[in-house]
């Protein structure tokens, strides 16, 4: 079913960069259709638990493991039985606080700056590109630029949307997760590639590959984050690349290195 939907929500955008090229308007009537199903699309999260039925009474959808924690803790005390022993509560704590790192500990390390790295330039040039997508349409000649600016959000739902599944069936057939950064990039180099090209399709499908590339990131992101350093101080290690990355991205490439263009032109 969310297929179904995403392969709708992707016909609409291709019928709207046709008629955009055609420059043709789209009717009222087929602006709602793809409205309604853009917002089934949004709600689908919150149906599709009620539909399966975990929550339903006596059909719980935790690991017999969980409810034991979650009944143990909220009456204080926590039975061992011969399917969880205590012995294999204290090994797998154990295994998690020394597969952990903290913020101070993951910031020594070289993966924790190539992934900052990555995540900077990615993150970076995507708000570039909608900081700038303004003047970008205005010398394209496209006039307003709310089009360029719906691609790229409808791309980045999508790559947000498919990444995570996709990069699971990568895992199964060994492929590593990180990879997935190095395809960002590739997708988002190529999307500024195609900026370059002075034609309205090329400006609307360069939108929509840094689009892509955009969402991509933050699913990959925080997946990798934790299986690299952990998950016990998830909060904080994710931070840095939430946020420092944001922001250095932010500044570097979508401030201060337009503003030098646009000055020296």
């Amino acid at each position: 079913l969310l297929t179904s939907f995403s392969i709708i929500v992707l016909l609409a955008v291709a019928v709207t960069i046709s008629a955009l090229l055609q420059h043709q308007t789209i009717s009222t009537s087929v602006s709602l259709s793809f409205l309604t199903v853009i917002t089934s699309l949004f709600l689908m999260p919150f149906v599709i638990p009620s539909l399966e039925g975990p929550f339903k009474p006596g059909n719980s959808f935790l690991h017999p493991c969980q409810e034991q924690l979650i009944s143990g803790g909220a009456s204080g005390e926590l039975e061992t039985t011969d399917t969880f022993p205590e012995p294999l509560l204290e090994a797998a704590s154990s295994d998690l606080e020394s597969s952990s790192l903290t913020l101070s500990e993951m910031v020594r390390t070289v993966d924790c700056w190539l992934l900052l790295f990555s995540s900077v330039v990615i993150v970076g040039a995507g708000v570039m590109v909608t900081t700038n997508l303004g003047q970008m349409c205005e010398s394209r000649g496209a006039g307003s630029a709310a089009t360029a600016v719906s691609l790229f959000s409808a791309s980045q739902a999508l790559g947000r949307l498919f990444t995570g599944l996709i990069s699971e069936v990568a895992m199964r057939r060994r492929v590593s997760r990180p990879l997935f950064l190095a395809v960002a990039s590739a997708i988002m180099a190529l999307g500024h590639m195609l900026l370059l090209v002075p034609e309205l399709f090329a400006l609307y499908g360069g939108v929509m590959l840094c689009g892509y590339a955009f969402g991509m990131v933050w699913p990959i992101l925080v997946v990798v984050c934790s299986e690299l350093f952990g998950s016990l101080h998830m909060g904080s290690n994710y931070m840095l690349y939430d946020g420092g990355g944001n922001a250095l991205g932010a500044l570097m490439l979508a401030k201060f290195l337009p503003q030098t263009i646009y000055q020296a032109h």
